[in-house]
Order: structure tokens, then sequence, then C-alpha cells
């Protein structure tokens, strides 16, 4: 890979890690990755990887076939100076996708599973990656129609149901952004971990699907923006202020999850490092750990 911004197609397989990927194989996994390939054609074989001959999108962008995870991919990939920051793996499917507290990914061809190589932030920000790209996960599905709200701390709901879940991870001085996205498949209720937590939807569950990535594009130009405006221009304060009107269930009494007793409170906000702010009535808290769902 070059200095310049390329979309390319993994041609190699790498063993234990990704499966090699061509236009063909790519097109005939789901009619999203067809009208993709379509799209950015015509492909040229390099160096043993398909080439998009007409991308022109903003970061560089590494398609792998079936693969244990996208993060496992890109961070090979980090760790050879082949993707820097904002460059991006889309996987086609994962068979150890992860999240948060390494629960098990459903991972079905059609969806979006990305590994987002991200850019240094000033420390006091650090804690607050997860919201933030919520936010612009939220923002950029938008432009879509498709109206996203924040489940504290790190999920995406649409109508009250989770469409994709975001994960950061720091090793060796790489900073790196797992983001999940059904957008044409869902796990069933019958698959849900906890009886209490949200059903599962897709994107197409609620308007016509962006190809994945069309998707991915309309993601990293958003991040970009949001890095060369509001964090490099605001205080985490200051952006805690702004986006309350994206949590969901911001006002409502929601029972708490994971903290060793389960009780109830109301959400009121966000507190400067990322905690959620509950009223319990009698008191207020901030919780830092566990999960919610509507009482």
């Amino acid at each position: 890979m070059n200095d310049s911004h390329e979309l390319l197609l993994i041609g190699r397989e790498t063993a234990g890690i990704s499966e090699a990927l061509t236009p063909d194989s790519l097109a005939d996994m789901h009619p999203g990755w067809s009208a993709d390939v379509a799209a950015y054609g015509p492909w040229e074989l390099r160096d043993g990887d398909w080439r998009s001959c007409g991308w022109r999108g903003p970061a560089t962008v590494a398609v792998c076939g079936r693969c244990s995870s996208s993060l496992d991919v890109a961070r090979d990939l980090a760790g050879q100076g082949s993707i820097g920051p904002w460059d991006a793996v889309l996987a086609t499917s994962q068979t150890a996708g992860r999240g948060q507290l390494r629960h098990e990914w459903s991972s079905p061809q059609g969806n979006l599973y990305a590994a987002w190589v991200l850019p240094r932030f000033a420390p006091e920000w650090d804690v607050l990656l997860p919201l933030v790209l919520g936010v612009i996960c939220a923002e950029t599905l938008d432009e879509f129609g498709i109206g996203a709200q924040i489940k504290w701390p790190n999920d995406l709901l649409v109508d009250g149901r989770k469409v994709g879940g975001i994960l950061v991870e720091e090793r060796g001085g790489i900073l790196i952004a797992g983001l999940g996205l059904n957008i044409v498949r869902s796990p069933g209720d019958d698959a849900i971990r906890e009886a209490w937590s949200p059903g599962a939807a897709s994107l197409a569950d609620f308007a016509e699907p962006p190809t994945p990535i069309r998707l991915w594009s309309a993601l990293v130009e958003r991040g970009k923006d949001w890095y060369n405006t509001a964090l490099c221009g605001s205080t985490p304060r200051e952006f805690i202020q702004t986006i309350t009107r994206r949590m969901a269930w911001f006002g409502r009494v929601v029972r708490i999850h994971g903290t060793g007793r389960e009780c109830t409170a109301r959400v009121v906000g966000l507190a400067p490092d990322g905690g959620l702010v509950l009223d319990y009535g009698d008191h207020r808290d901030t919780l830092y750990s566990g999960s919610i769902s509507p009482a």
C-alpha cells in the first residue's frame, strides 16, 4: 500500500487470520457487496491485492474475506505500517468477532464489521471515545434517514432495538475501534444473551440500507470532520452537554444490571469522564460499568 488513499481487496490468504478475496468472490457474497464491486471498479490485481481504480474516498480501506476478527487483521496491517490513522479493515464475516466484555458478536455476511485505526487524541478524550464514536455513527445514519440513539456505554439503538456496537482497544500504542453495524441481518430474539437486553434489528428494517463501503466512506468523512472541529475545538464537558439528546432513555427510569445488585434509577446525564449519572431518588451516583434497560 502507498501513501495515497486506496480501496483494496486483500487477495492473499493470511494463515489463521483472514481468507483471500477477489472482486468476483466478494460480489457473490451479498447484493450490497456486489453493488460496491460495481461502483468502485474496475479492479486491478497488483502486489497480490485487488485495487479499485475508482476509489476517491477519505482514507484507505482494506476489505478482507472471512477472518477471526477485523480487529486482528487491522492490528496485523497496522503493525506492518501498511495502514495508519483513519484507515480501516472491513471484514465480510468473522469467526471470533467480539463486543463489550469480549462477548461474541454475530457476524453474518452483508453487515459491516470494521476495524478503524484512530489518530491520537488529547488524553482527556480517551475515556469518551466510545461515546464520541457513537455520535459519529448516529449522525452518519441520519444521512441515510435512520434515527439512532446511543445506549450507554457503547451500543446503537433504533426504535429501541440494537443495530450496532462499538469497542475501542489500544495495544502497542496503536488505537483501533471495532464497529459492528447490522446493515441487512440481525440475530433473532432467541439469540439474545440476557433476557433484559434489547432485541436486535438491522438498518434494512427501517430504511433502504446503504452498501457497506458507501456507509463506511460516510462514517470516515464524518469522523474526520468531528476530529477537526468538535474534538480539536471544544472540551469534554462541552461535548457531554451536547449529546444528551442522542442518549437512549434520557430522563427515564432504568434498571441497572451487572453491578452485583439490581436496582432502578433515573438517567439524568453524563459525567465529564463518560460515566452515567443516575438519580436514585435520595441521592445521585455515577455508573462506570454494567448495563441498563428500561424499567
